[in-house]
């Protein structure tokens, strides 16, 4: 047992005991250190009072990183332990659907950060010499500026201890830009593995840097073939034994409070009443409005504290099916779990006796880093009950899963240099008889590829396989438009005519802009700028008393996410509010699609989140609505 602080003492900080694990040794045949993609576990996401965390840089790439939820309320986090950290450390933050802005306080300094949403941010800490630390751990505080009637940002916070793993971290948010302000490309090419900084430099269009160091990454992608094929035993990853990084790859979801239910002894299925643990419990006796024919459809949604990096995943523990009043739960009732966009069955569960503990397990993937959200849909009334829940993935699986990011980089490399040949034995090489978490990139670059080399047919079966999944990519319509008039009429409503787009945030831009003669008519067209472009809606504003007031909103689309390249057209009426307004004082902006106190997106350029119509007038070439 070990107590970094003397137990009489009011302790803020103290280690639970320390057990020894295992002590299995195996040969070292294979050694790397390579930044890994690793989910990230929410400590404090059903528990908003639960103690403070520390971040030891010890074992801390085992498992999932841990992260925690950060609001209004002042959350202190301690770093390392009785060592001071050798060199600067690294909050990384981000947010989902609202913007934040962050009081840090640490490390004898109080910085600020601002998000917008959707957004993330590297804020490097380090203690000067001058201020030293004068207790045994470094404390830092962290909380946002509050918001009217806003307590649930929501904001995550995880902690680097270097830059090669800060560096993945936004690799894994898809926020490259976050890294290029805060780290240079010889910060990177030094302190990172070659693995990470090519990825990086791939996906900020660095081609220079690129170059450089194609050649190391190269070497990387051949020895991840090769140990792809050992034994985890024989693998030496980041100075960890494979084995254990397999035994340590899961991430355990916290006890809920027990629950008092009636269940059935396994050995003679007599019906008790005993108090347990689960998990999660999902209420699905009332029925989806309006009922479908002939029979109701009955419908939950299970969301874990846990976001996921790119890559594959099994979810497994043990699931109940239980009766509730009327309901009549029988070993026929079926549970279909749907996951990912477009949507899919992943799994199906029919319990083969109701009120009995049984286990449950399915694979699924994600192509960016998400907080899960699993749909389960079943024709039978029930409550469905979950305990030792755990998601799990592998050393095989993470090593693919960075196997195949190189690949893509190097097939998106060779196409921004002109050798679309190359880019297709790249894409070629990955394995096409299995579902592929990232099939969307490889289905993009291998468009741009076929439509590089000049092959019509080629092309056209790349833009058909491409509008599969991204319905409303620009460059797929344009190719199948060169012979089909369909085609043709669909890619000139979603033209651009504006001389350059507006840009909302990394995400989108408004590309297209014509305002009726009236006034009281527009249209918009959309560009996403990055592939699974979450959910946004455009508002207009009027200007009143020196000040914007919004006074209606209207959503892009109805589809859970846009694929990058993907062109939507808004068309919109605008309501008596507008009447007597000119387009100097009505104005658009684009804010995130939620139900409650969506998120503006910044516009490139201006302080304001919002665009005088005016200016969008003088921006457009002619057009007609």
């Amino acid at each position: 047992v070990w107590a970094p602080l003397p137990p009489q003492g009011l302790a803020t900080f103290v280690s639970p005991a320390i057990e020894l694990y295992g002590l299995k040794i195996y040969p070292r045949e294979h050694k790397i250190n390579l930044e890994l993609p690793q989910p990230l576990w929410l400590n404090n996401y059903y528990d908003s009072e639960k103690g403070r965390q520390t971040f030891f840089p010890v074992g801390r790439k085992l498992g999932a990183a841990t992260g925690i939820l950060i609001d209004c309320l002042p959350r202190t986090i301690a770093i390392g332990g009785p060592e001071a950290p050798q060199g600067p450390i690294y909050l990384i933050f981000n947010t989902a659907e609202r913007s934040a802005t962050i009081s840090i306080r640490g490390f004898g300094q109080t910085r600020r950060a601002v998000l917008s949403p959707y957004d993330a941010v590297i804020v490097p800490l380090e203690r000067s010499p001058w201020r030293p630390c004068l207790s045994q751990f470094e404390e830092i505080t962290l909380r946002t500026e509050r918001v009217k009637d806003i307590l649930y940002i929501p904001c995550f916070v995880r902690v680097a201890f270097s830059p090669s793993e800060a560096a993945r971290y936004c690799l894994d948010l898809d926020a490259e830009e976050a890294v290029w302000k805060t780290f240079s490309e010889q910060d990177l090419a030094r302190m990172c593995d070659p693995a990470t900084a090519y990825l990086l430099a791939v996906r900020s269009a660095r081609w220079a840097l690129a170059e450089q160091l194609e050649a190391a990454a190269d070497r990387v992608a051949t020895a991840l073939t090769t140990i792809a094929r050992a034994d985890p035993g024989t693998v030496r990853i980041n100075g960890n034994s494979g084995y254990y990084y397999n035994e340590f790859a899961r991430a355990r979801m916290d006890e809920a409070p027990r629950d008092i239910i009636s269940l059935r002894e396994e050995r003679d299925a007599r019906l008790i009443v005993k108090e347990t643990t689960t998990k999660d419990c999902l209420n699905m006796t009332e029925p989806v409005q309006p009922a479908p024919e002939p029979s109701p459809l009955y419908e939950a949604v299970l969301q874990l504290p846990v976001r996921l990096a790119r890559g594959r995943y099994t979810f497994c523990g043990e699931v109940m099916a239980k009766v509730d009043g009327s309901t009549n739960v029988t070993s026929d009732a079926v549970f279909e779990f749907h996951f990912g966009q477009p949507e899919q069955r992943i799994a199906r569960h029919g319990p083969s006796h109701p009120d009995m503990w049984a286990p449950i397990a399915f694979e699924f993937q994600v192509a960016r880093e998400i907080q899960p959200r699993f749909i389960v849909r079943t024709h039978t009334p029930a409550r469905l009950y979950f305990r030792n829940t755990e998601i799990r993935w592998s050393l095989s699986s993470a090593l693919a899963s960075v196997r195949s990011d190189l690949a893509v980089a190097r097939a998106a490399q060779a196409i921004a240099g002109g050798k679309y040949a190359d880019a297709l034995r790249c894409l070629a090489g990955l394995d096409p008889q299995k579902s592929r978490w990232n099939e969307l990139e490889i289905r993009q670059l291998d468009l741009a590829a076929a439509c590089g080399r000049g092959g019509q047919e080629a092309s056209w079966q790349a833009a058909r396989r491409l509008l599969e999944l991204a319905p409303g990519d620009y460059a797929s319509l344009q190719a199948l438009a060169e012979t089909n008039p369909a085609f043709q009429a669909v890619v000139t409503e979603l033209a651009a005519n504006l001389k350059a787009p507006v840009e909302f945030g990394a995400h989108m831009n408004l590309v297209g802009f014509i305002l009726h003669p009236t006034g009281q008519k527009v249209r918009c067209v959309w560009e996403a700028k990055k592939n699974e472009t979450p959910p946004m809606a455009v508002s207009f504003w009027i200007r009143r008393h020196g000040e914007w007031r919004k006074k209606q909103v209207r959503l892009l689309s109805d589809r859970q996410w846009l694929a990058k390249g993907e062109r939507v057209t808004v068309e919109v009426k605008l309501s008596d509010a507008f009447a007597g307004y000119t387009p100097d004082t009505m104005a658009l902006g684009l804010e995130t699609a939620v139900q409650w106190h969506p998120g503006a997106l910044p516009v490139a350029g201006s302080r304001e989140p919002v665009v005088p119509l005016s200016e969008l007038v003088r921006r457009a070439g002619p057009s007609r609505l």
